[in-house]
């Protein structure tokens, strides 16, 4: 009864959706792709030979960053299987397109007849779905053709928790089809239990954003990519990345009160379709914007009063990779904060604002290890300006974050010990 009630809500409800996903996808100026989503139009899988298909599921960018190190331990425990990746973002897709996959896909709706469509074209033998996509008609078709589904890096967040409760009838029926949940924490434990996963088959198995290399790049390389970006090895740069509205002009202003001619600002906002309001405040504060994308390959010289704005997809670590600080944005605004995991493990110095709602873990492992710096807005401008003009206060903090990430590993190896008791098979060689 559940499912027929769900599926004719979805039914009711499917003009409105697909019209304001056309809508977002006009004013995003991003494909809409709506045949694929639809299930209409379906994945060509001929030109993969390999045999069986593992398909792993990351919503957007966060969720396929955080499952590299998963996806790199698949690929050693079943070198056999073809790796498929889908997304339900533009900017997901694009950064799944960079890494060693055989296929990725944007995940369609979940209208009935479009996963059925779907699970039939790319056959896969394992199911895997990072963090909490939780989607009835799916997990039901997987689980009704006896296909493993592991849930993987999962968490429930504290504004999720409270909505999650008011609809644990709903939630009952996502969750019992997961052959196996792996949450981070034994909070997040209790929370997905709380709102109606089977306990037997919930464990804790860490975070997978821990599970990233402490890589700084070679003091050599780092000054030929910054030469390569426009900057010399003397100056400072600043990067802030994944930025909201509301948070440019604190950093702005920040940068402008003590340190412009000292250091060079980065921009990176996490929404493209904003840089045109991103340019207009740069101006405001008097400064002069520079767009990434007419840079192209040459070489450029940054002026000291000029910012670069990224307007390109998936540059992201590029930039926290040439920079001395990074300020990770969603943080100073109500946003619940974004991975402070990627310039940590750049070996740069972090600050994170108030709001780290959905990184509360994280961001206080990094306090601990003196990896990265929680300030209010009002204090953005003598921090950035102790770590501009202190190299071994910067140094300090990477030598944090190299501890952080070597002392907290080891959530990849969890998850592959659970997806194998599910799914046996492959080879032992490193896991």
């Amino acid at each position: 009864m559940f499912y027929v009630l769900y599926n004719f809500c979805l039914i009711l409800i499917a003009p409105f959706a697909i019209t304001y996903h056309l809508y977002r996808s006009y004013t995003r100026k991003r494909p809409a792709a709506l045949a694929e989503r639809l299930g209409i139009s379906l994945p060509e899988n001929l030109h993969i030979t390999r045999q069986p298909r593992i398909w792993v599921h990351a919503v957007s960018v966060g969720e396929v960053l955080a499952a590299r190190p998963l996806l790199a331990a698949l690929r050693i425990r079943y070198p056999e299987h073809a790796l498929l990746l889908t997304t339900m973002t533009e900017t997901g897709r694009s950064v799944a397109k960079t890494l060693p996959l055989d296929g990725v896909y944007y995940i369609p709706f979940d209208f009935w007849w479009a996963v059925q469509r779907f699970i039939t074209a790319i056959h896969p033998s394992l199911v895997v779905i990072m963090e909490t996509e939780l989607w009835p008609n799916l997990n039901h078709a997987l689980a009704k053709r006896s296909i493993p589904l592991v849930l993987a890096n999962g968490r429930i967040s504290d504004e999720s928790l409270r909505g999650y409760r008011r609809l644990k009838w709903f939630f009952k029926y996502a969750l019992s089809p997961f052959s196996v949940l792996c949450m981070q924490t034994e909070q997040d434990v209790q929370r997905i239990c709380a709102i109606g996963a089977p306990p037997d088959r919930t464990v804790s198995a860490g975070n997978l954003k821990y599970d990233i290399s402490f890589a700084p790049l070679p003091l050599d390389e780092k000054c030929r990519k910054r030469a390569y970006f426009g900057y010399n090895e003397n100056c400072c740069i600043v990067v802030a990345g994944s930025t909201h509205a509301g948070e440019e002009e604190v950093v702005l202003h920040a940068f402008m009160a003590d340190h412009a001619e000292h250091a060079r600002l980065i921009l990176v906002p996490r929404h493209p379709e904003r840089v045109a309001s991103v340019q207009e405040l740069v101006r405001q504060a008097g400064l002069v914007p520079v767009l990434r994308s007419s840079l192209g390959d040459h070489a450029v010289t940054i002026a000291p009063r000029e910012v670069l704005i990224v307007d390109t997809v998936g540059e992201l670590m590029d930039f926290y990779r040439v920079s001395d600080i990074a300020i990770v944005g969603g943080s100073i605004v109500a946003h619940g904060g974004h991975n402070i995991l990627e310039p940590i493990s750049a070996g740069v110095t972090t600050i994170f604002g108030p709001n780290m709602e959905n990184f509360r873990e994280v961001s206080r492992l990094a306090i601990a290890y003196e990896a990265g710096m929680q300030v209010s807005k009002e204090e953005l401008a003598e921090k950035i300006a102790c770590l501009v003009h202190s190299p071994a206060l910067r140094q300090n903090g990477s030598a944090g974050g190299e501890k952080l990430l070597v002392e907290q590993g080891g959530s990849v190896h969890n998850h592959i010990r659970e997806i194998q008791t599910v799914y046996p098979g492959g080879t032992c060689n490193g896991y």
